[in-house]
Parts: C-alpha cells; structure tokens; sequence
C-alpha cells in the first residue's frame, strides 16, 4: 500500500502510519498525528506517474478489475495480480479445479481512491485466493467504501472464509 501511495502522489512519500489522533484523557482533546515527509520518489521523466496512474484508472474502468468500479461513488485506480504457487508443466494447463487449495495462486490487488484526490491506498493479498480481479479486488472496494464513504459502522462481510470457489469454479482469473 505504501509503494501505491507514492504513486497516488507522483513522487510524494511519507512515514506510513496507522494513528490519525491522540486524545489526552483529562481534556479529552484530540491532537491530530502530522504526515511524516520522506525524500519524494524521481523519475526521469515527470509525465511517467500520469502513464502509471491512467493505466491504473483503466484497469478499474475497463481492465481486469472493471467489475470493482460499478456503482462506486468515487474513482478508483488500481492493478491486479497474480502470484503462482504452482508451476505447470511445459505441455500442462493450468486448471484450479484440479488442483489441491495450497497450490491455487495468490490474488493481488494494489490500489488507490479517489483517483483525482487520493485519501487512501490499499494493498490486497488474498493467499490462494485465485485471481486478483475476482477475489482480491473486491475485498479492497469494501475497504475504501468503508473508507471514503464513512461506513465504519457497517459489518463487512467475510469473504475471505472462500477465496477457493471462484478460482476452483473457472479456473483463471
């Protein structure tokens, strides 16, 4: 998430933290934590993070992850993954089905909203959980509608109890 971030920012880095506020506990008045600045992350050319950043628009827009953007409220740039775990051999497809589930690939999903005004980045690994866009990828929306549209509250649902079903049902992502 953090490396997801920095491009969310063109270059822009600072300390990853976890606490918005401290409160003092005989005023009950909340300081806010201050971004911690790191050296910015260069590149040759300054143009590249808005190649990277559209190309991650459209994978959300109408790429492998385009599902994930339906009905968002927001913009969402993001990248799907897959890491194998299995090796198939030279003259083998790769079938899930048959496969037992500590072979299935990883899913991945890197991502980060709004894309305009980012205010969060996420990362997803989902251990055998198939492909990115199917398994990975939904998990990350329900983090940054939770997020960006102030449903703490709401229970999110689990599903990562079954990431073996989509992969083992059709065998790719």
């Amino acid at each position: 998430a953090h490396a997801t971030a920095v491009i969310s920012q063109r270059g822009a880095d600072f300390k990853p933290r976890v606490l918005l506020a401290t409160e003092d506990p005989g005023t009950r008045i909340k300081t806010p934590e201050a971004p911690r600045p790191l050296p910015p992350v260069t590149v040759k050319n300054p143009q590249f993070w808005d190649t990277v950043i559209a190309g991650m628009i459209h994978v959300v827009e109408g790429g492998t992850a385009h599902r994930i953007g339906i009905g968002a409220k927001y913009r969402i740039a993001g990248k799907t993954g897959t890491a194998q775990v299995f090796t198939v051999g030279q003259n083998e497809r790769y079938n899930a089905r048959r496969l037992a589930r500590h072979l299935l690939d990883h899913a991945l999903f890197v991502a980060f909203a709004p894309a305009g005004d980012p205010r969060i980045a996420v990362a997803v690994i989902a251990e055998h959980g198939g492909g990115g866009s199917k398994t990975a990828a939904p998990m990350a929306r329900k983090v940054m509608d939770a997020y960006l549209l102030d449903k703490y509250d709401q229970p999110v649902a689990d599903e990562a109890r079954d990431t073996q079903g989509d992969a083992q049902r059709d065998g790719s992502e």
